[in-house]
């Protein structure tokens, strides 16, 4: 399946599901949508992706991953705009103790490994979804009218984030990224 067919054909059914069985709850202060990055660790009997094909878990992680990622870059620098952009896309925050997970955390081999996914076809299917979705978010925000949200800022933003470009999956969405005009 392609990305862009993943995204907008079987995306949100997806996350209905995940977000159905991971324990989640709205931020007490803000109201957002939150869960905790150990409710994807799969334990004994209980898989918050269990209804999620073995086929899809790769792109599911990797839009999972991506959504998350763009509300924090949102939230952390263009707070004027982020109202708005999470009325409109509704993206969840991932949390770890007491404060964001990086949002690269959901291909942790704690993920990956209970499921049998492996590492090389997860970085494969990430660069095609990253690909997919840097282009998305580009036409996104070059529809939009924000304050100070355009493509051109968030852009340079997030190729500025240590978060953002950090280990093999922000190496790979930072050189994507790079290459997107």
């Amino acid at each position: 399946m392609e990305p862009k067919k993943y995204y907008y054909k079987k995306y949100r059914k997806d996350f209905e599901n995940f977000w159905k069985n991971v324990p989640n709850r709205n931020d007490y202060v803000t109201g957002e949508p939150l869960f905790k990055f150990a409710g994807l660790i799969k334990k004994n009997n209980f898989d918050t992706l269990s209804k999620i094909s073995q086929e899809n878990q790769p792109f599911f992680l990797s839009a999972l991953g991506c959504t998350i990622l763009i509300d924090q870059v949102i939230f952390t620098y263009f707070k004027e705009d982020y109202q708005r952009f999470q009325g409109l896309t509704k993206y969840p925050k991932m949390w770890a103790g007491w404060m964001n997970a990086n949002p690269w955390m959901v291909f942790h081999q704690n993920v990956r490994l209970p499921r049998n996914i492996n590492k090389d076809k997860i970085i494969n299917e990430f660069s095609k979804f990253a690909e997919f979705f840097i282009k998305d978010l580009k036409d996104f925000f070059e529809k939009q009218n924000f304050l100070t949200a355009s493509w051109k800022n968030v852009k340079k933003v997030m190729l500025n984030d240590k978060d953002v470009v950090s280990g093999k999956f922000g190496e790979i969405f930072k050189k994507i990224l790079d290459n997107e005009k």
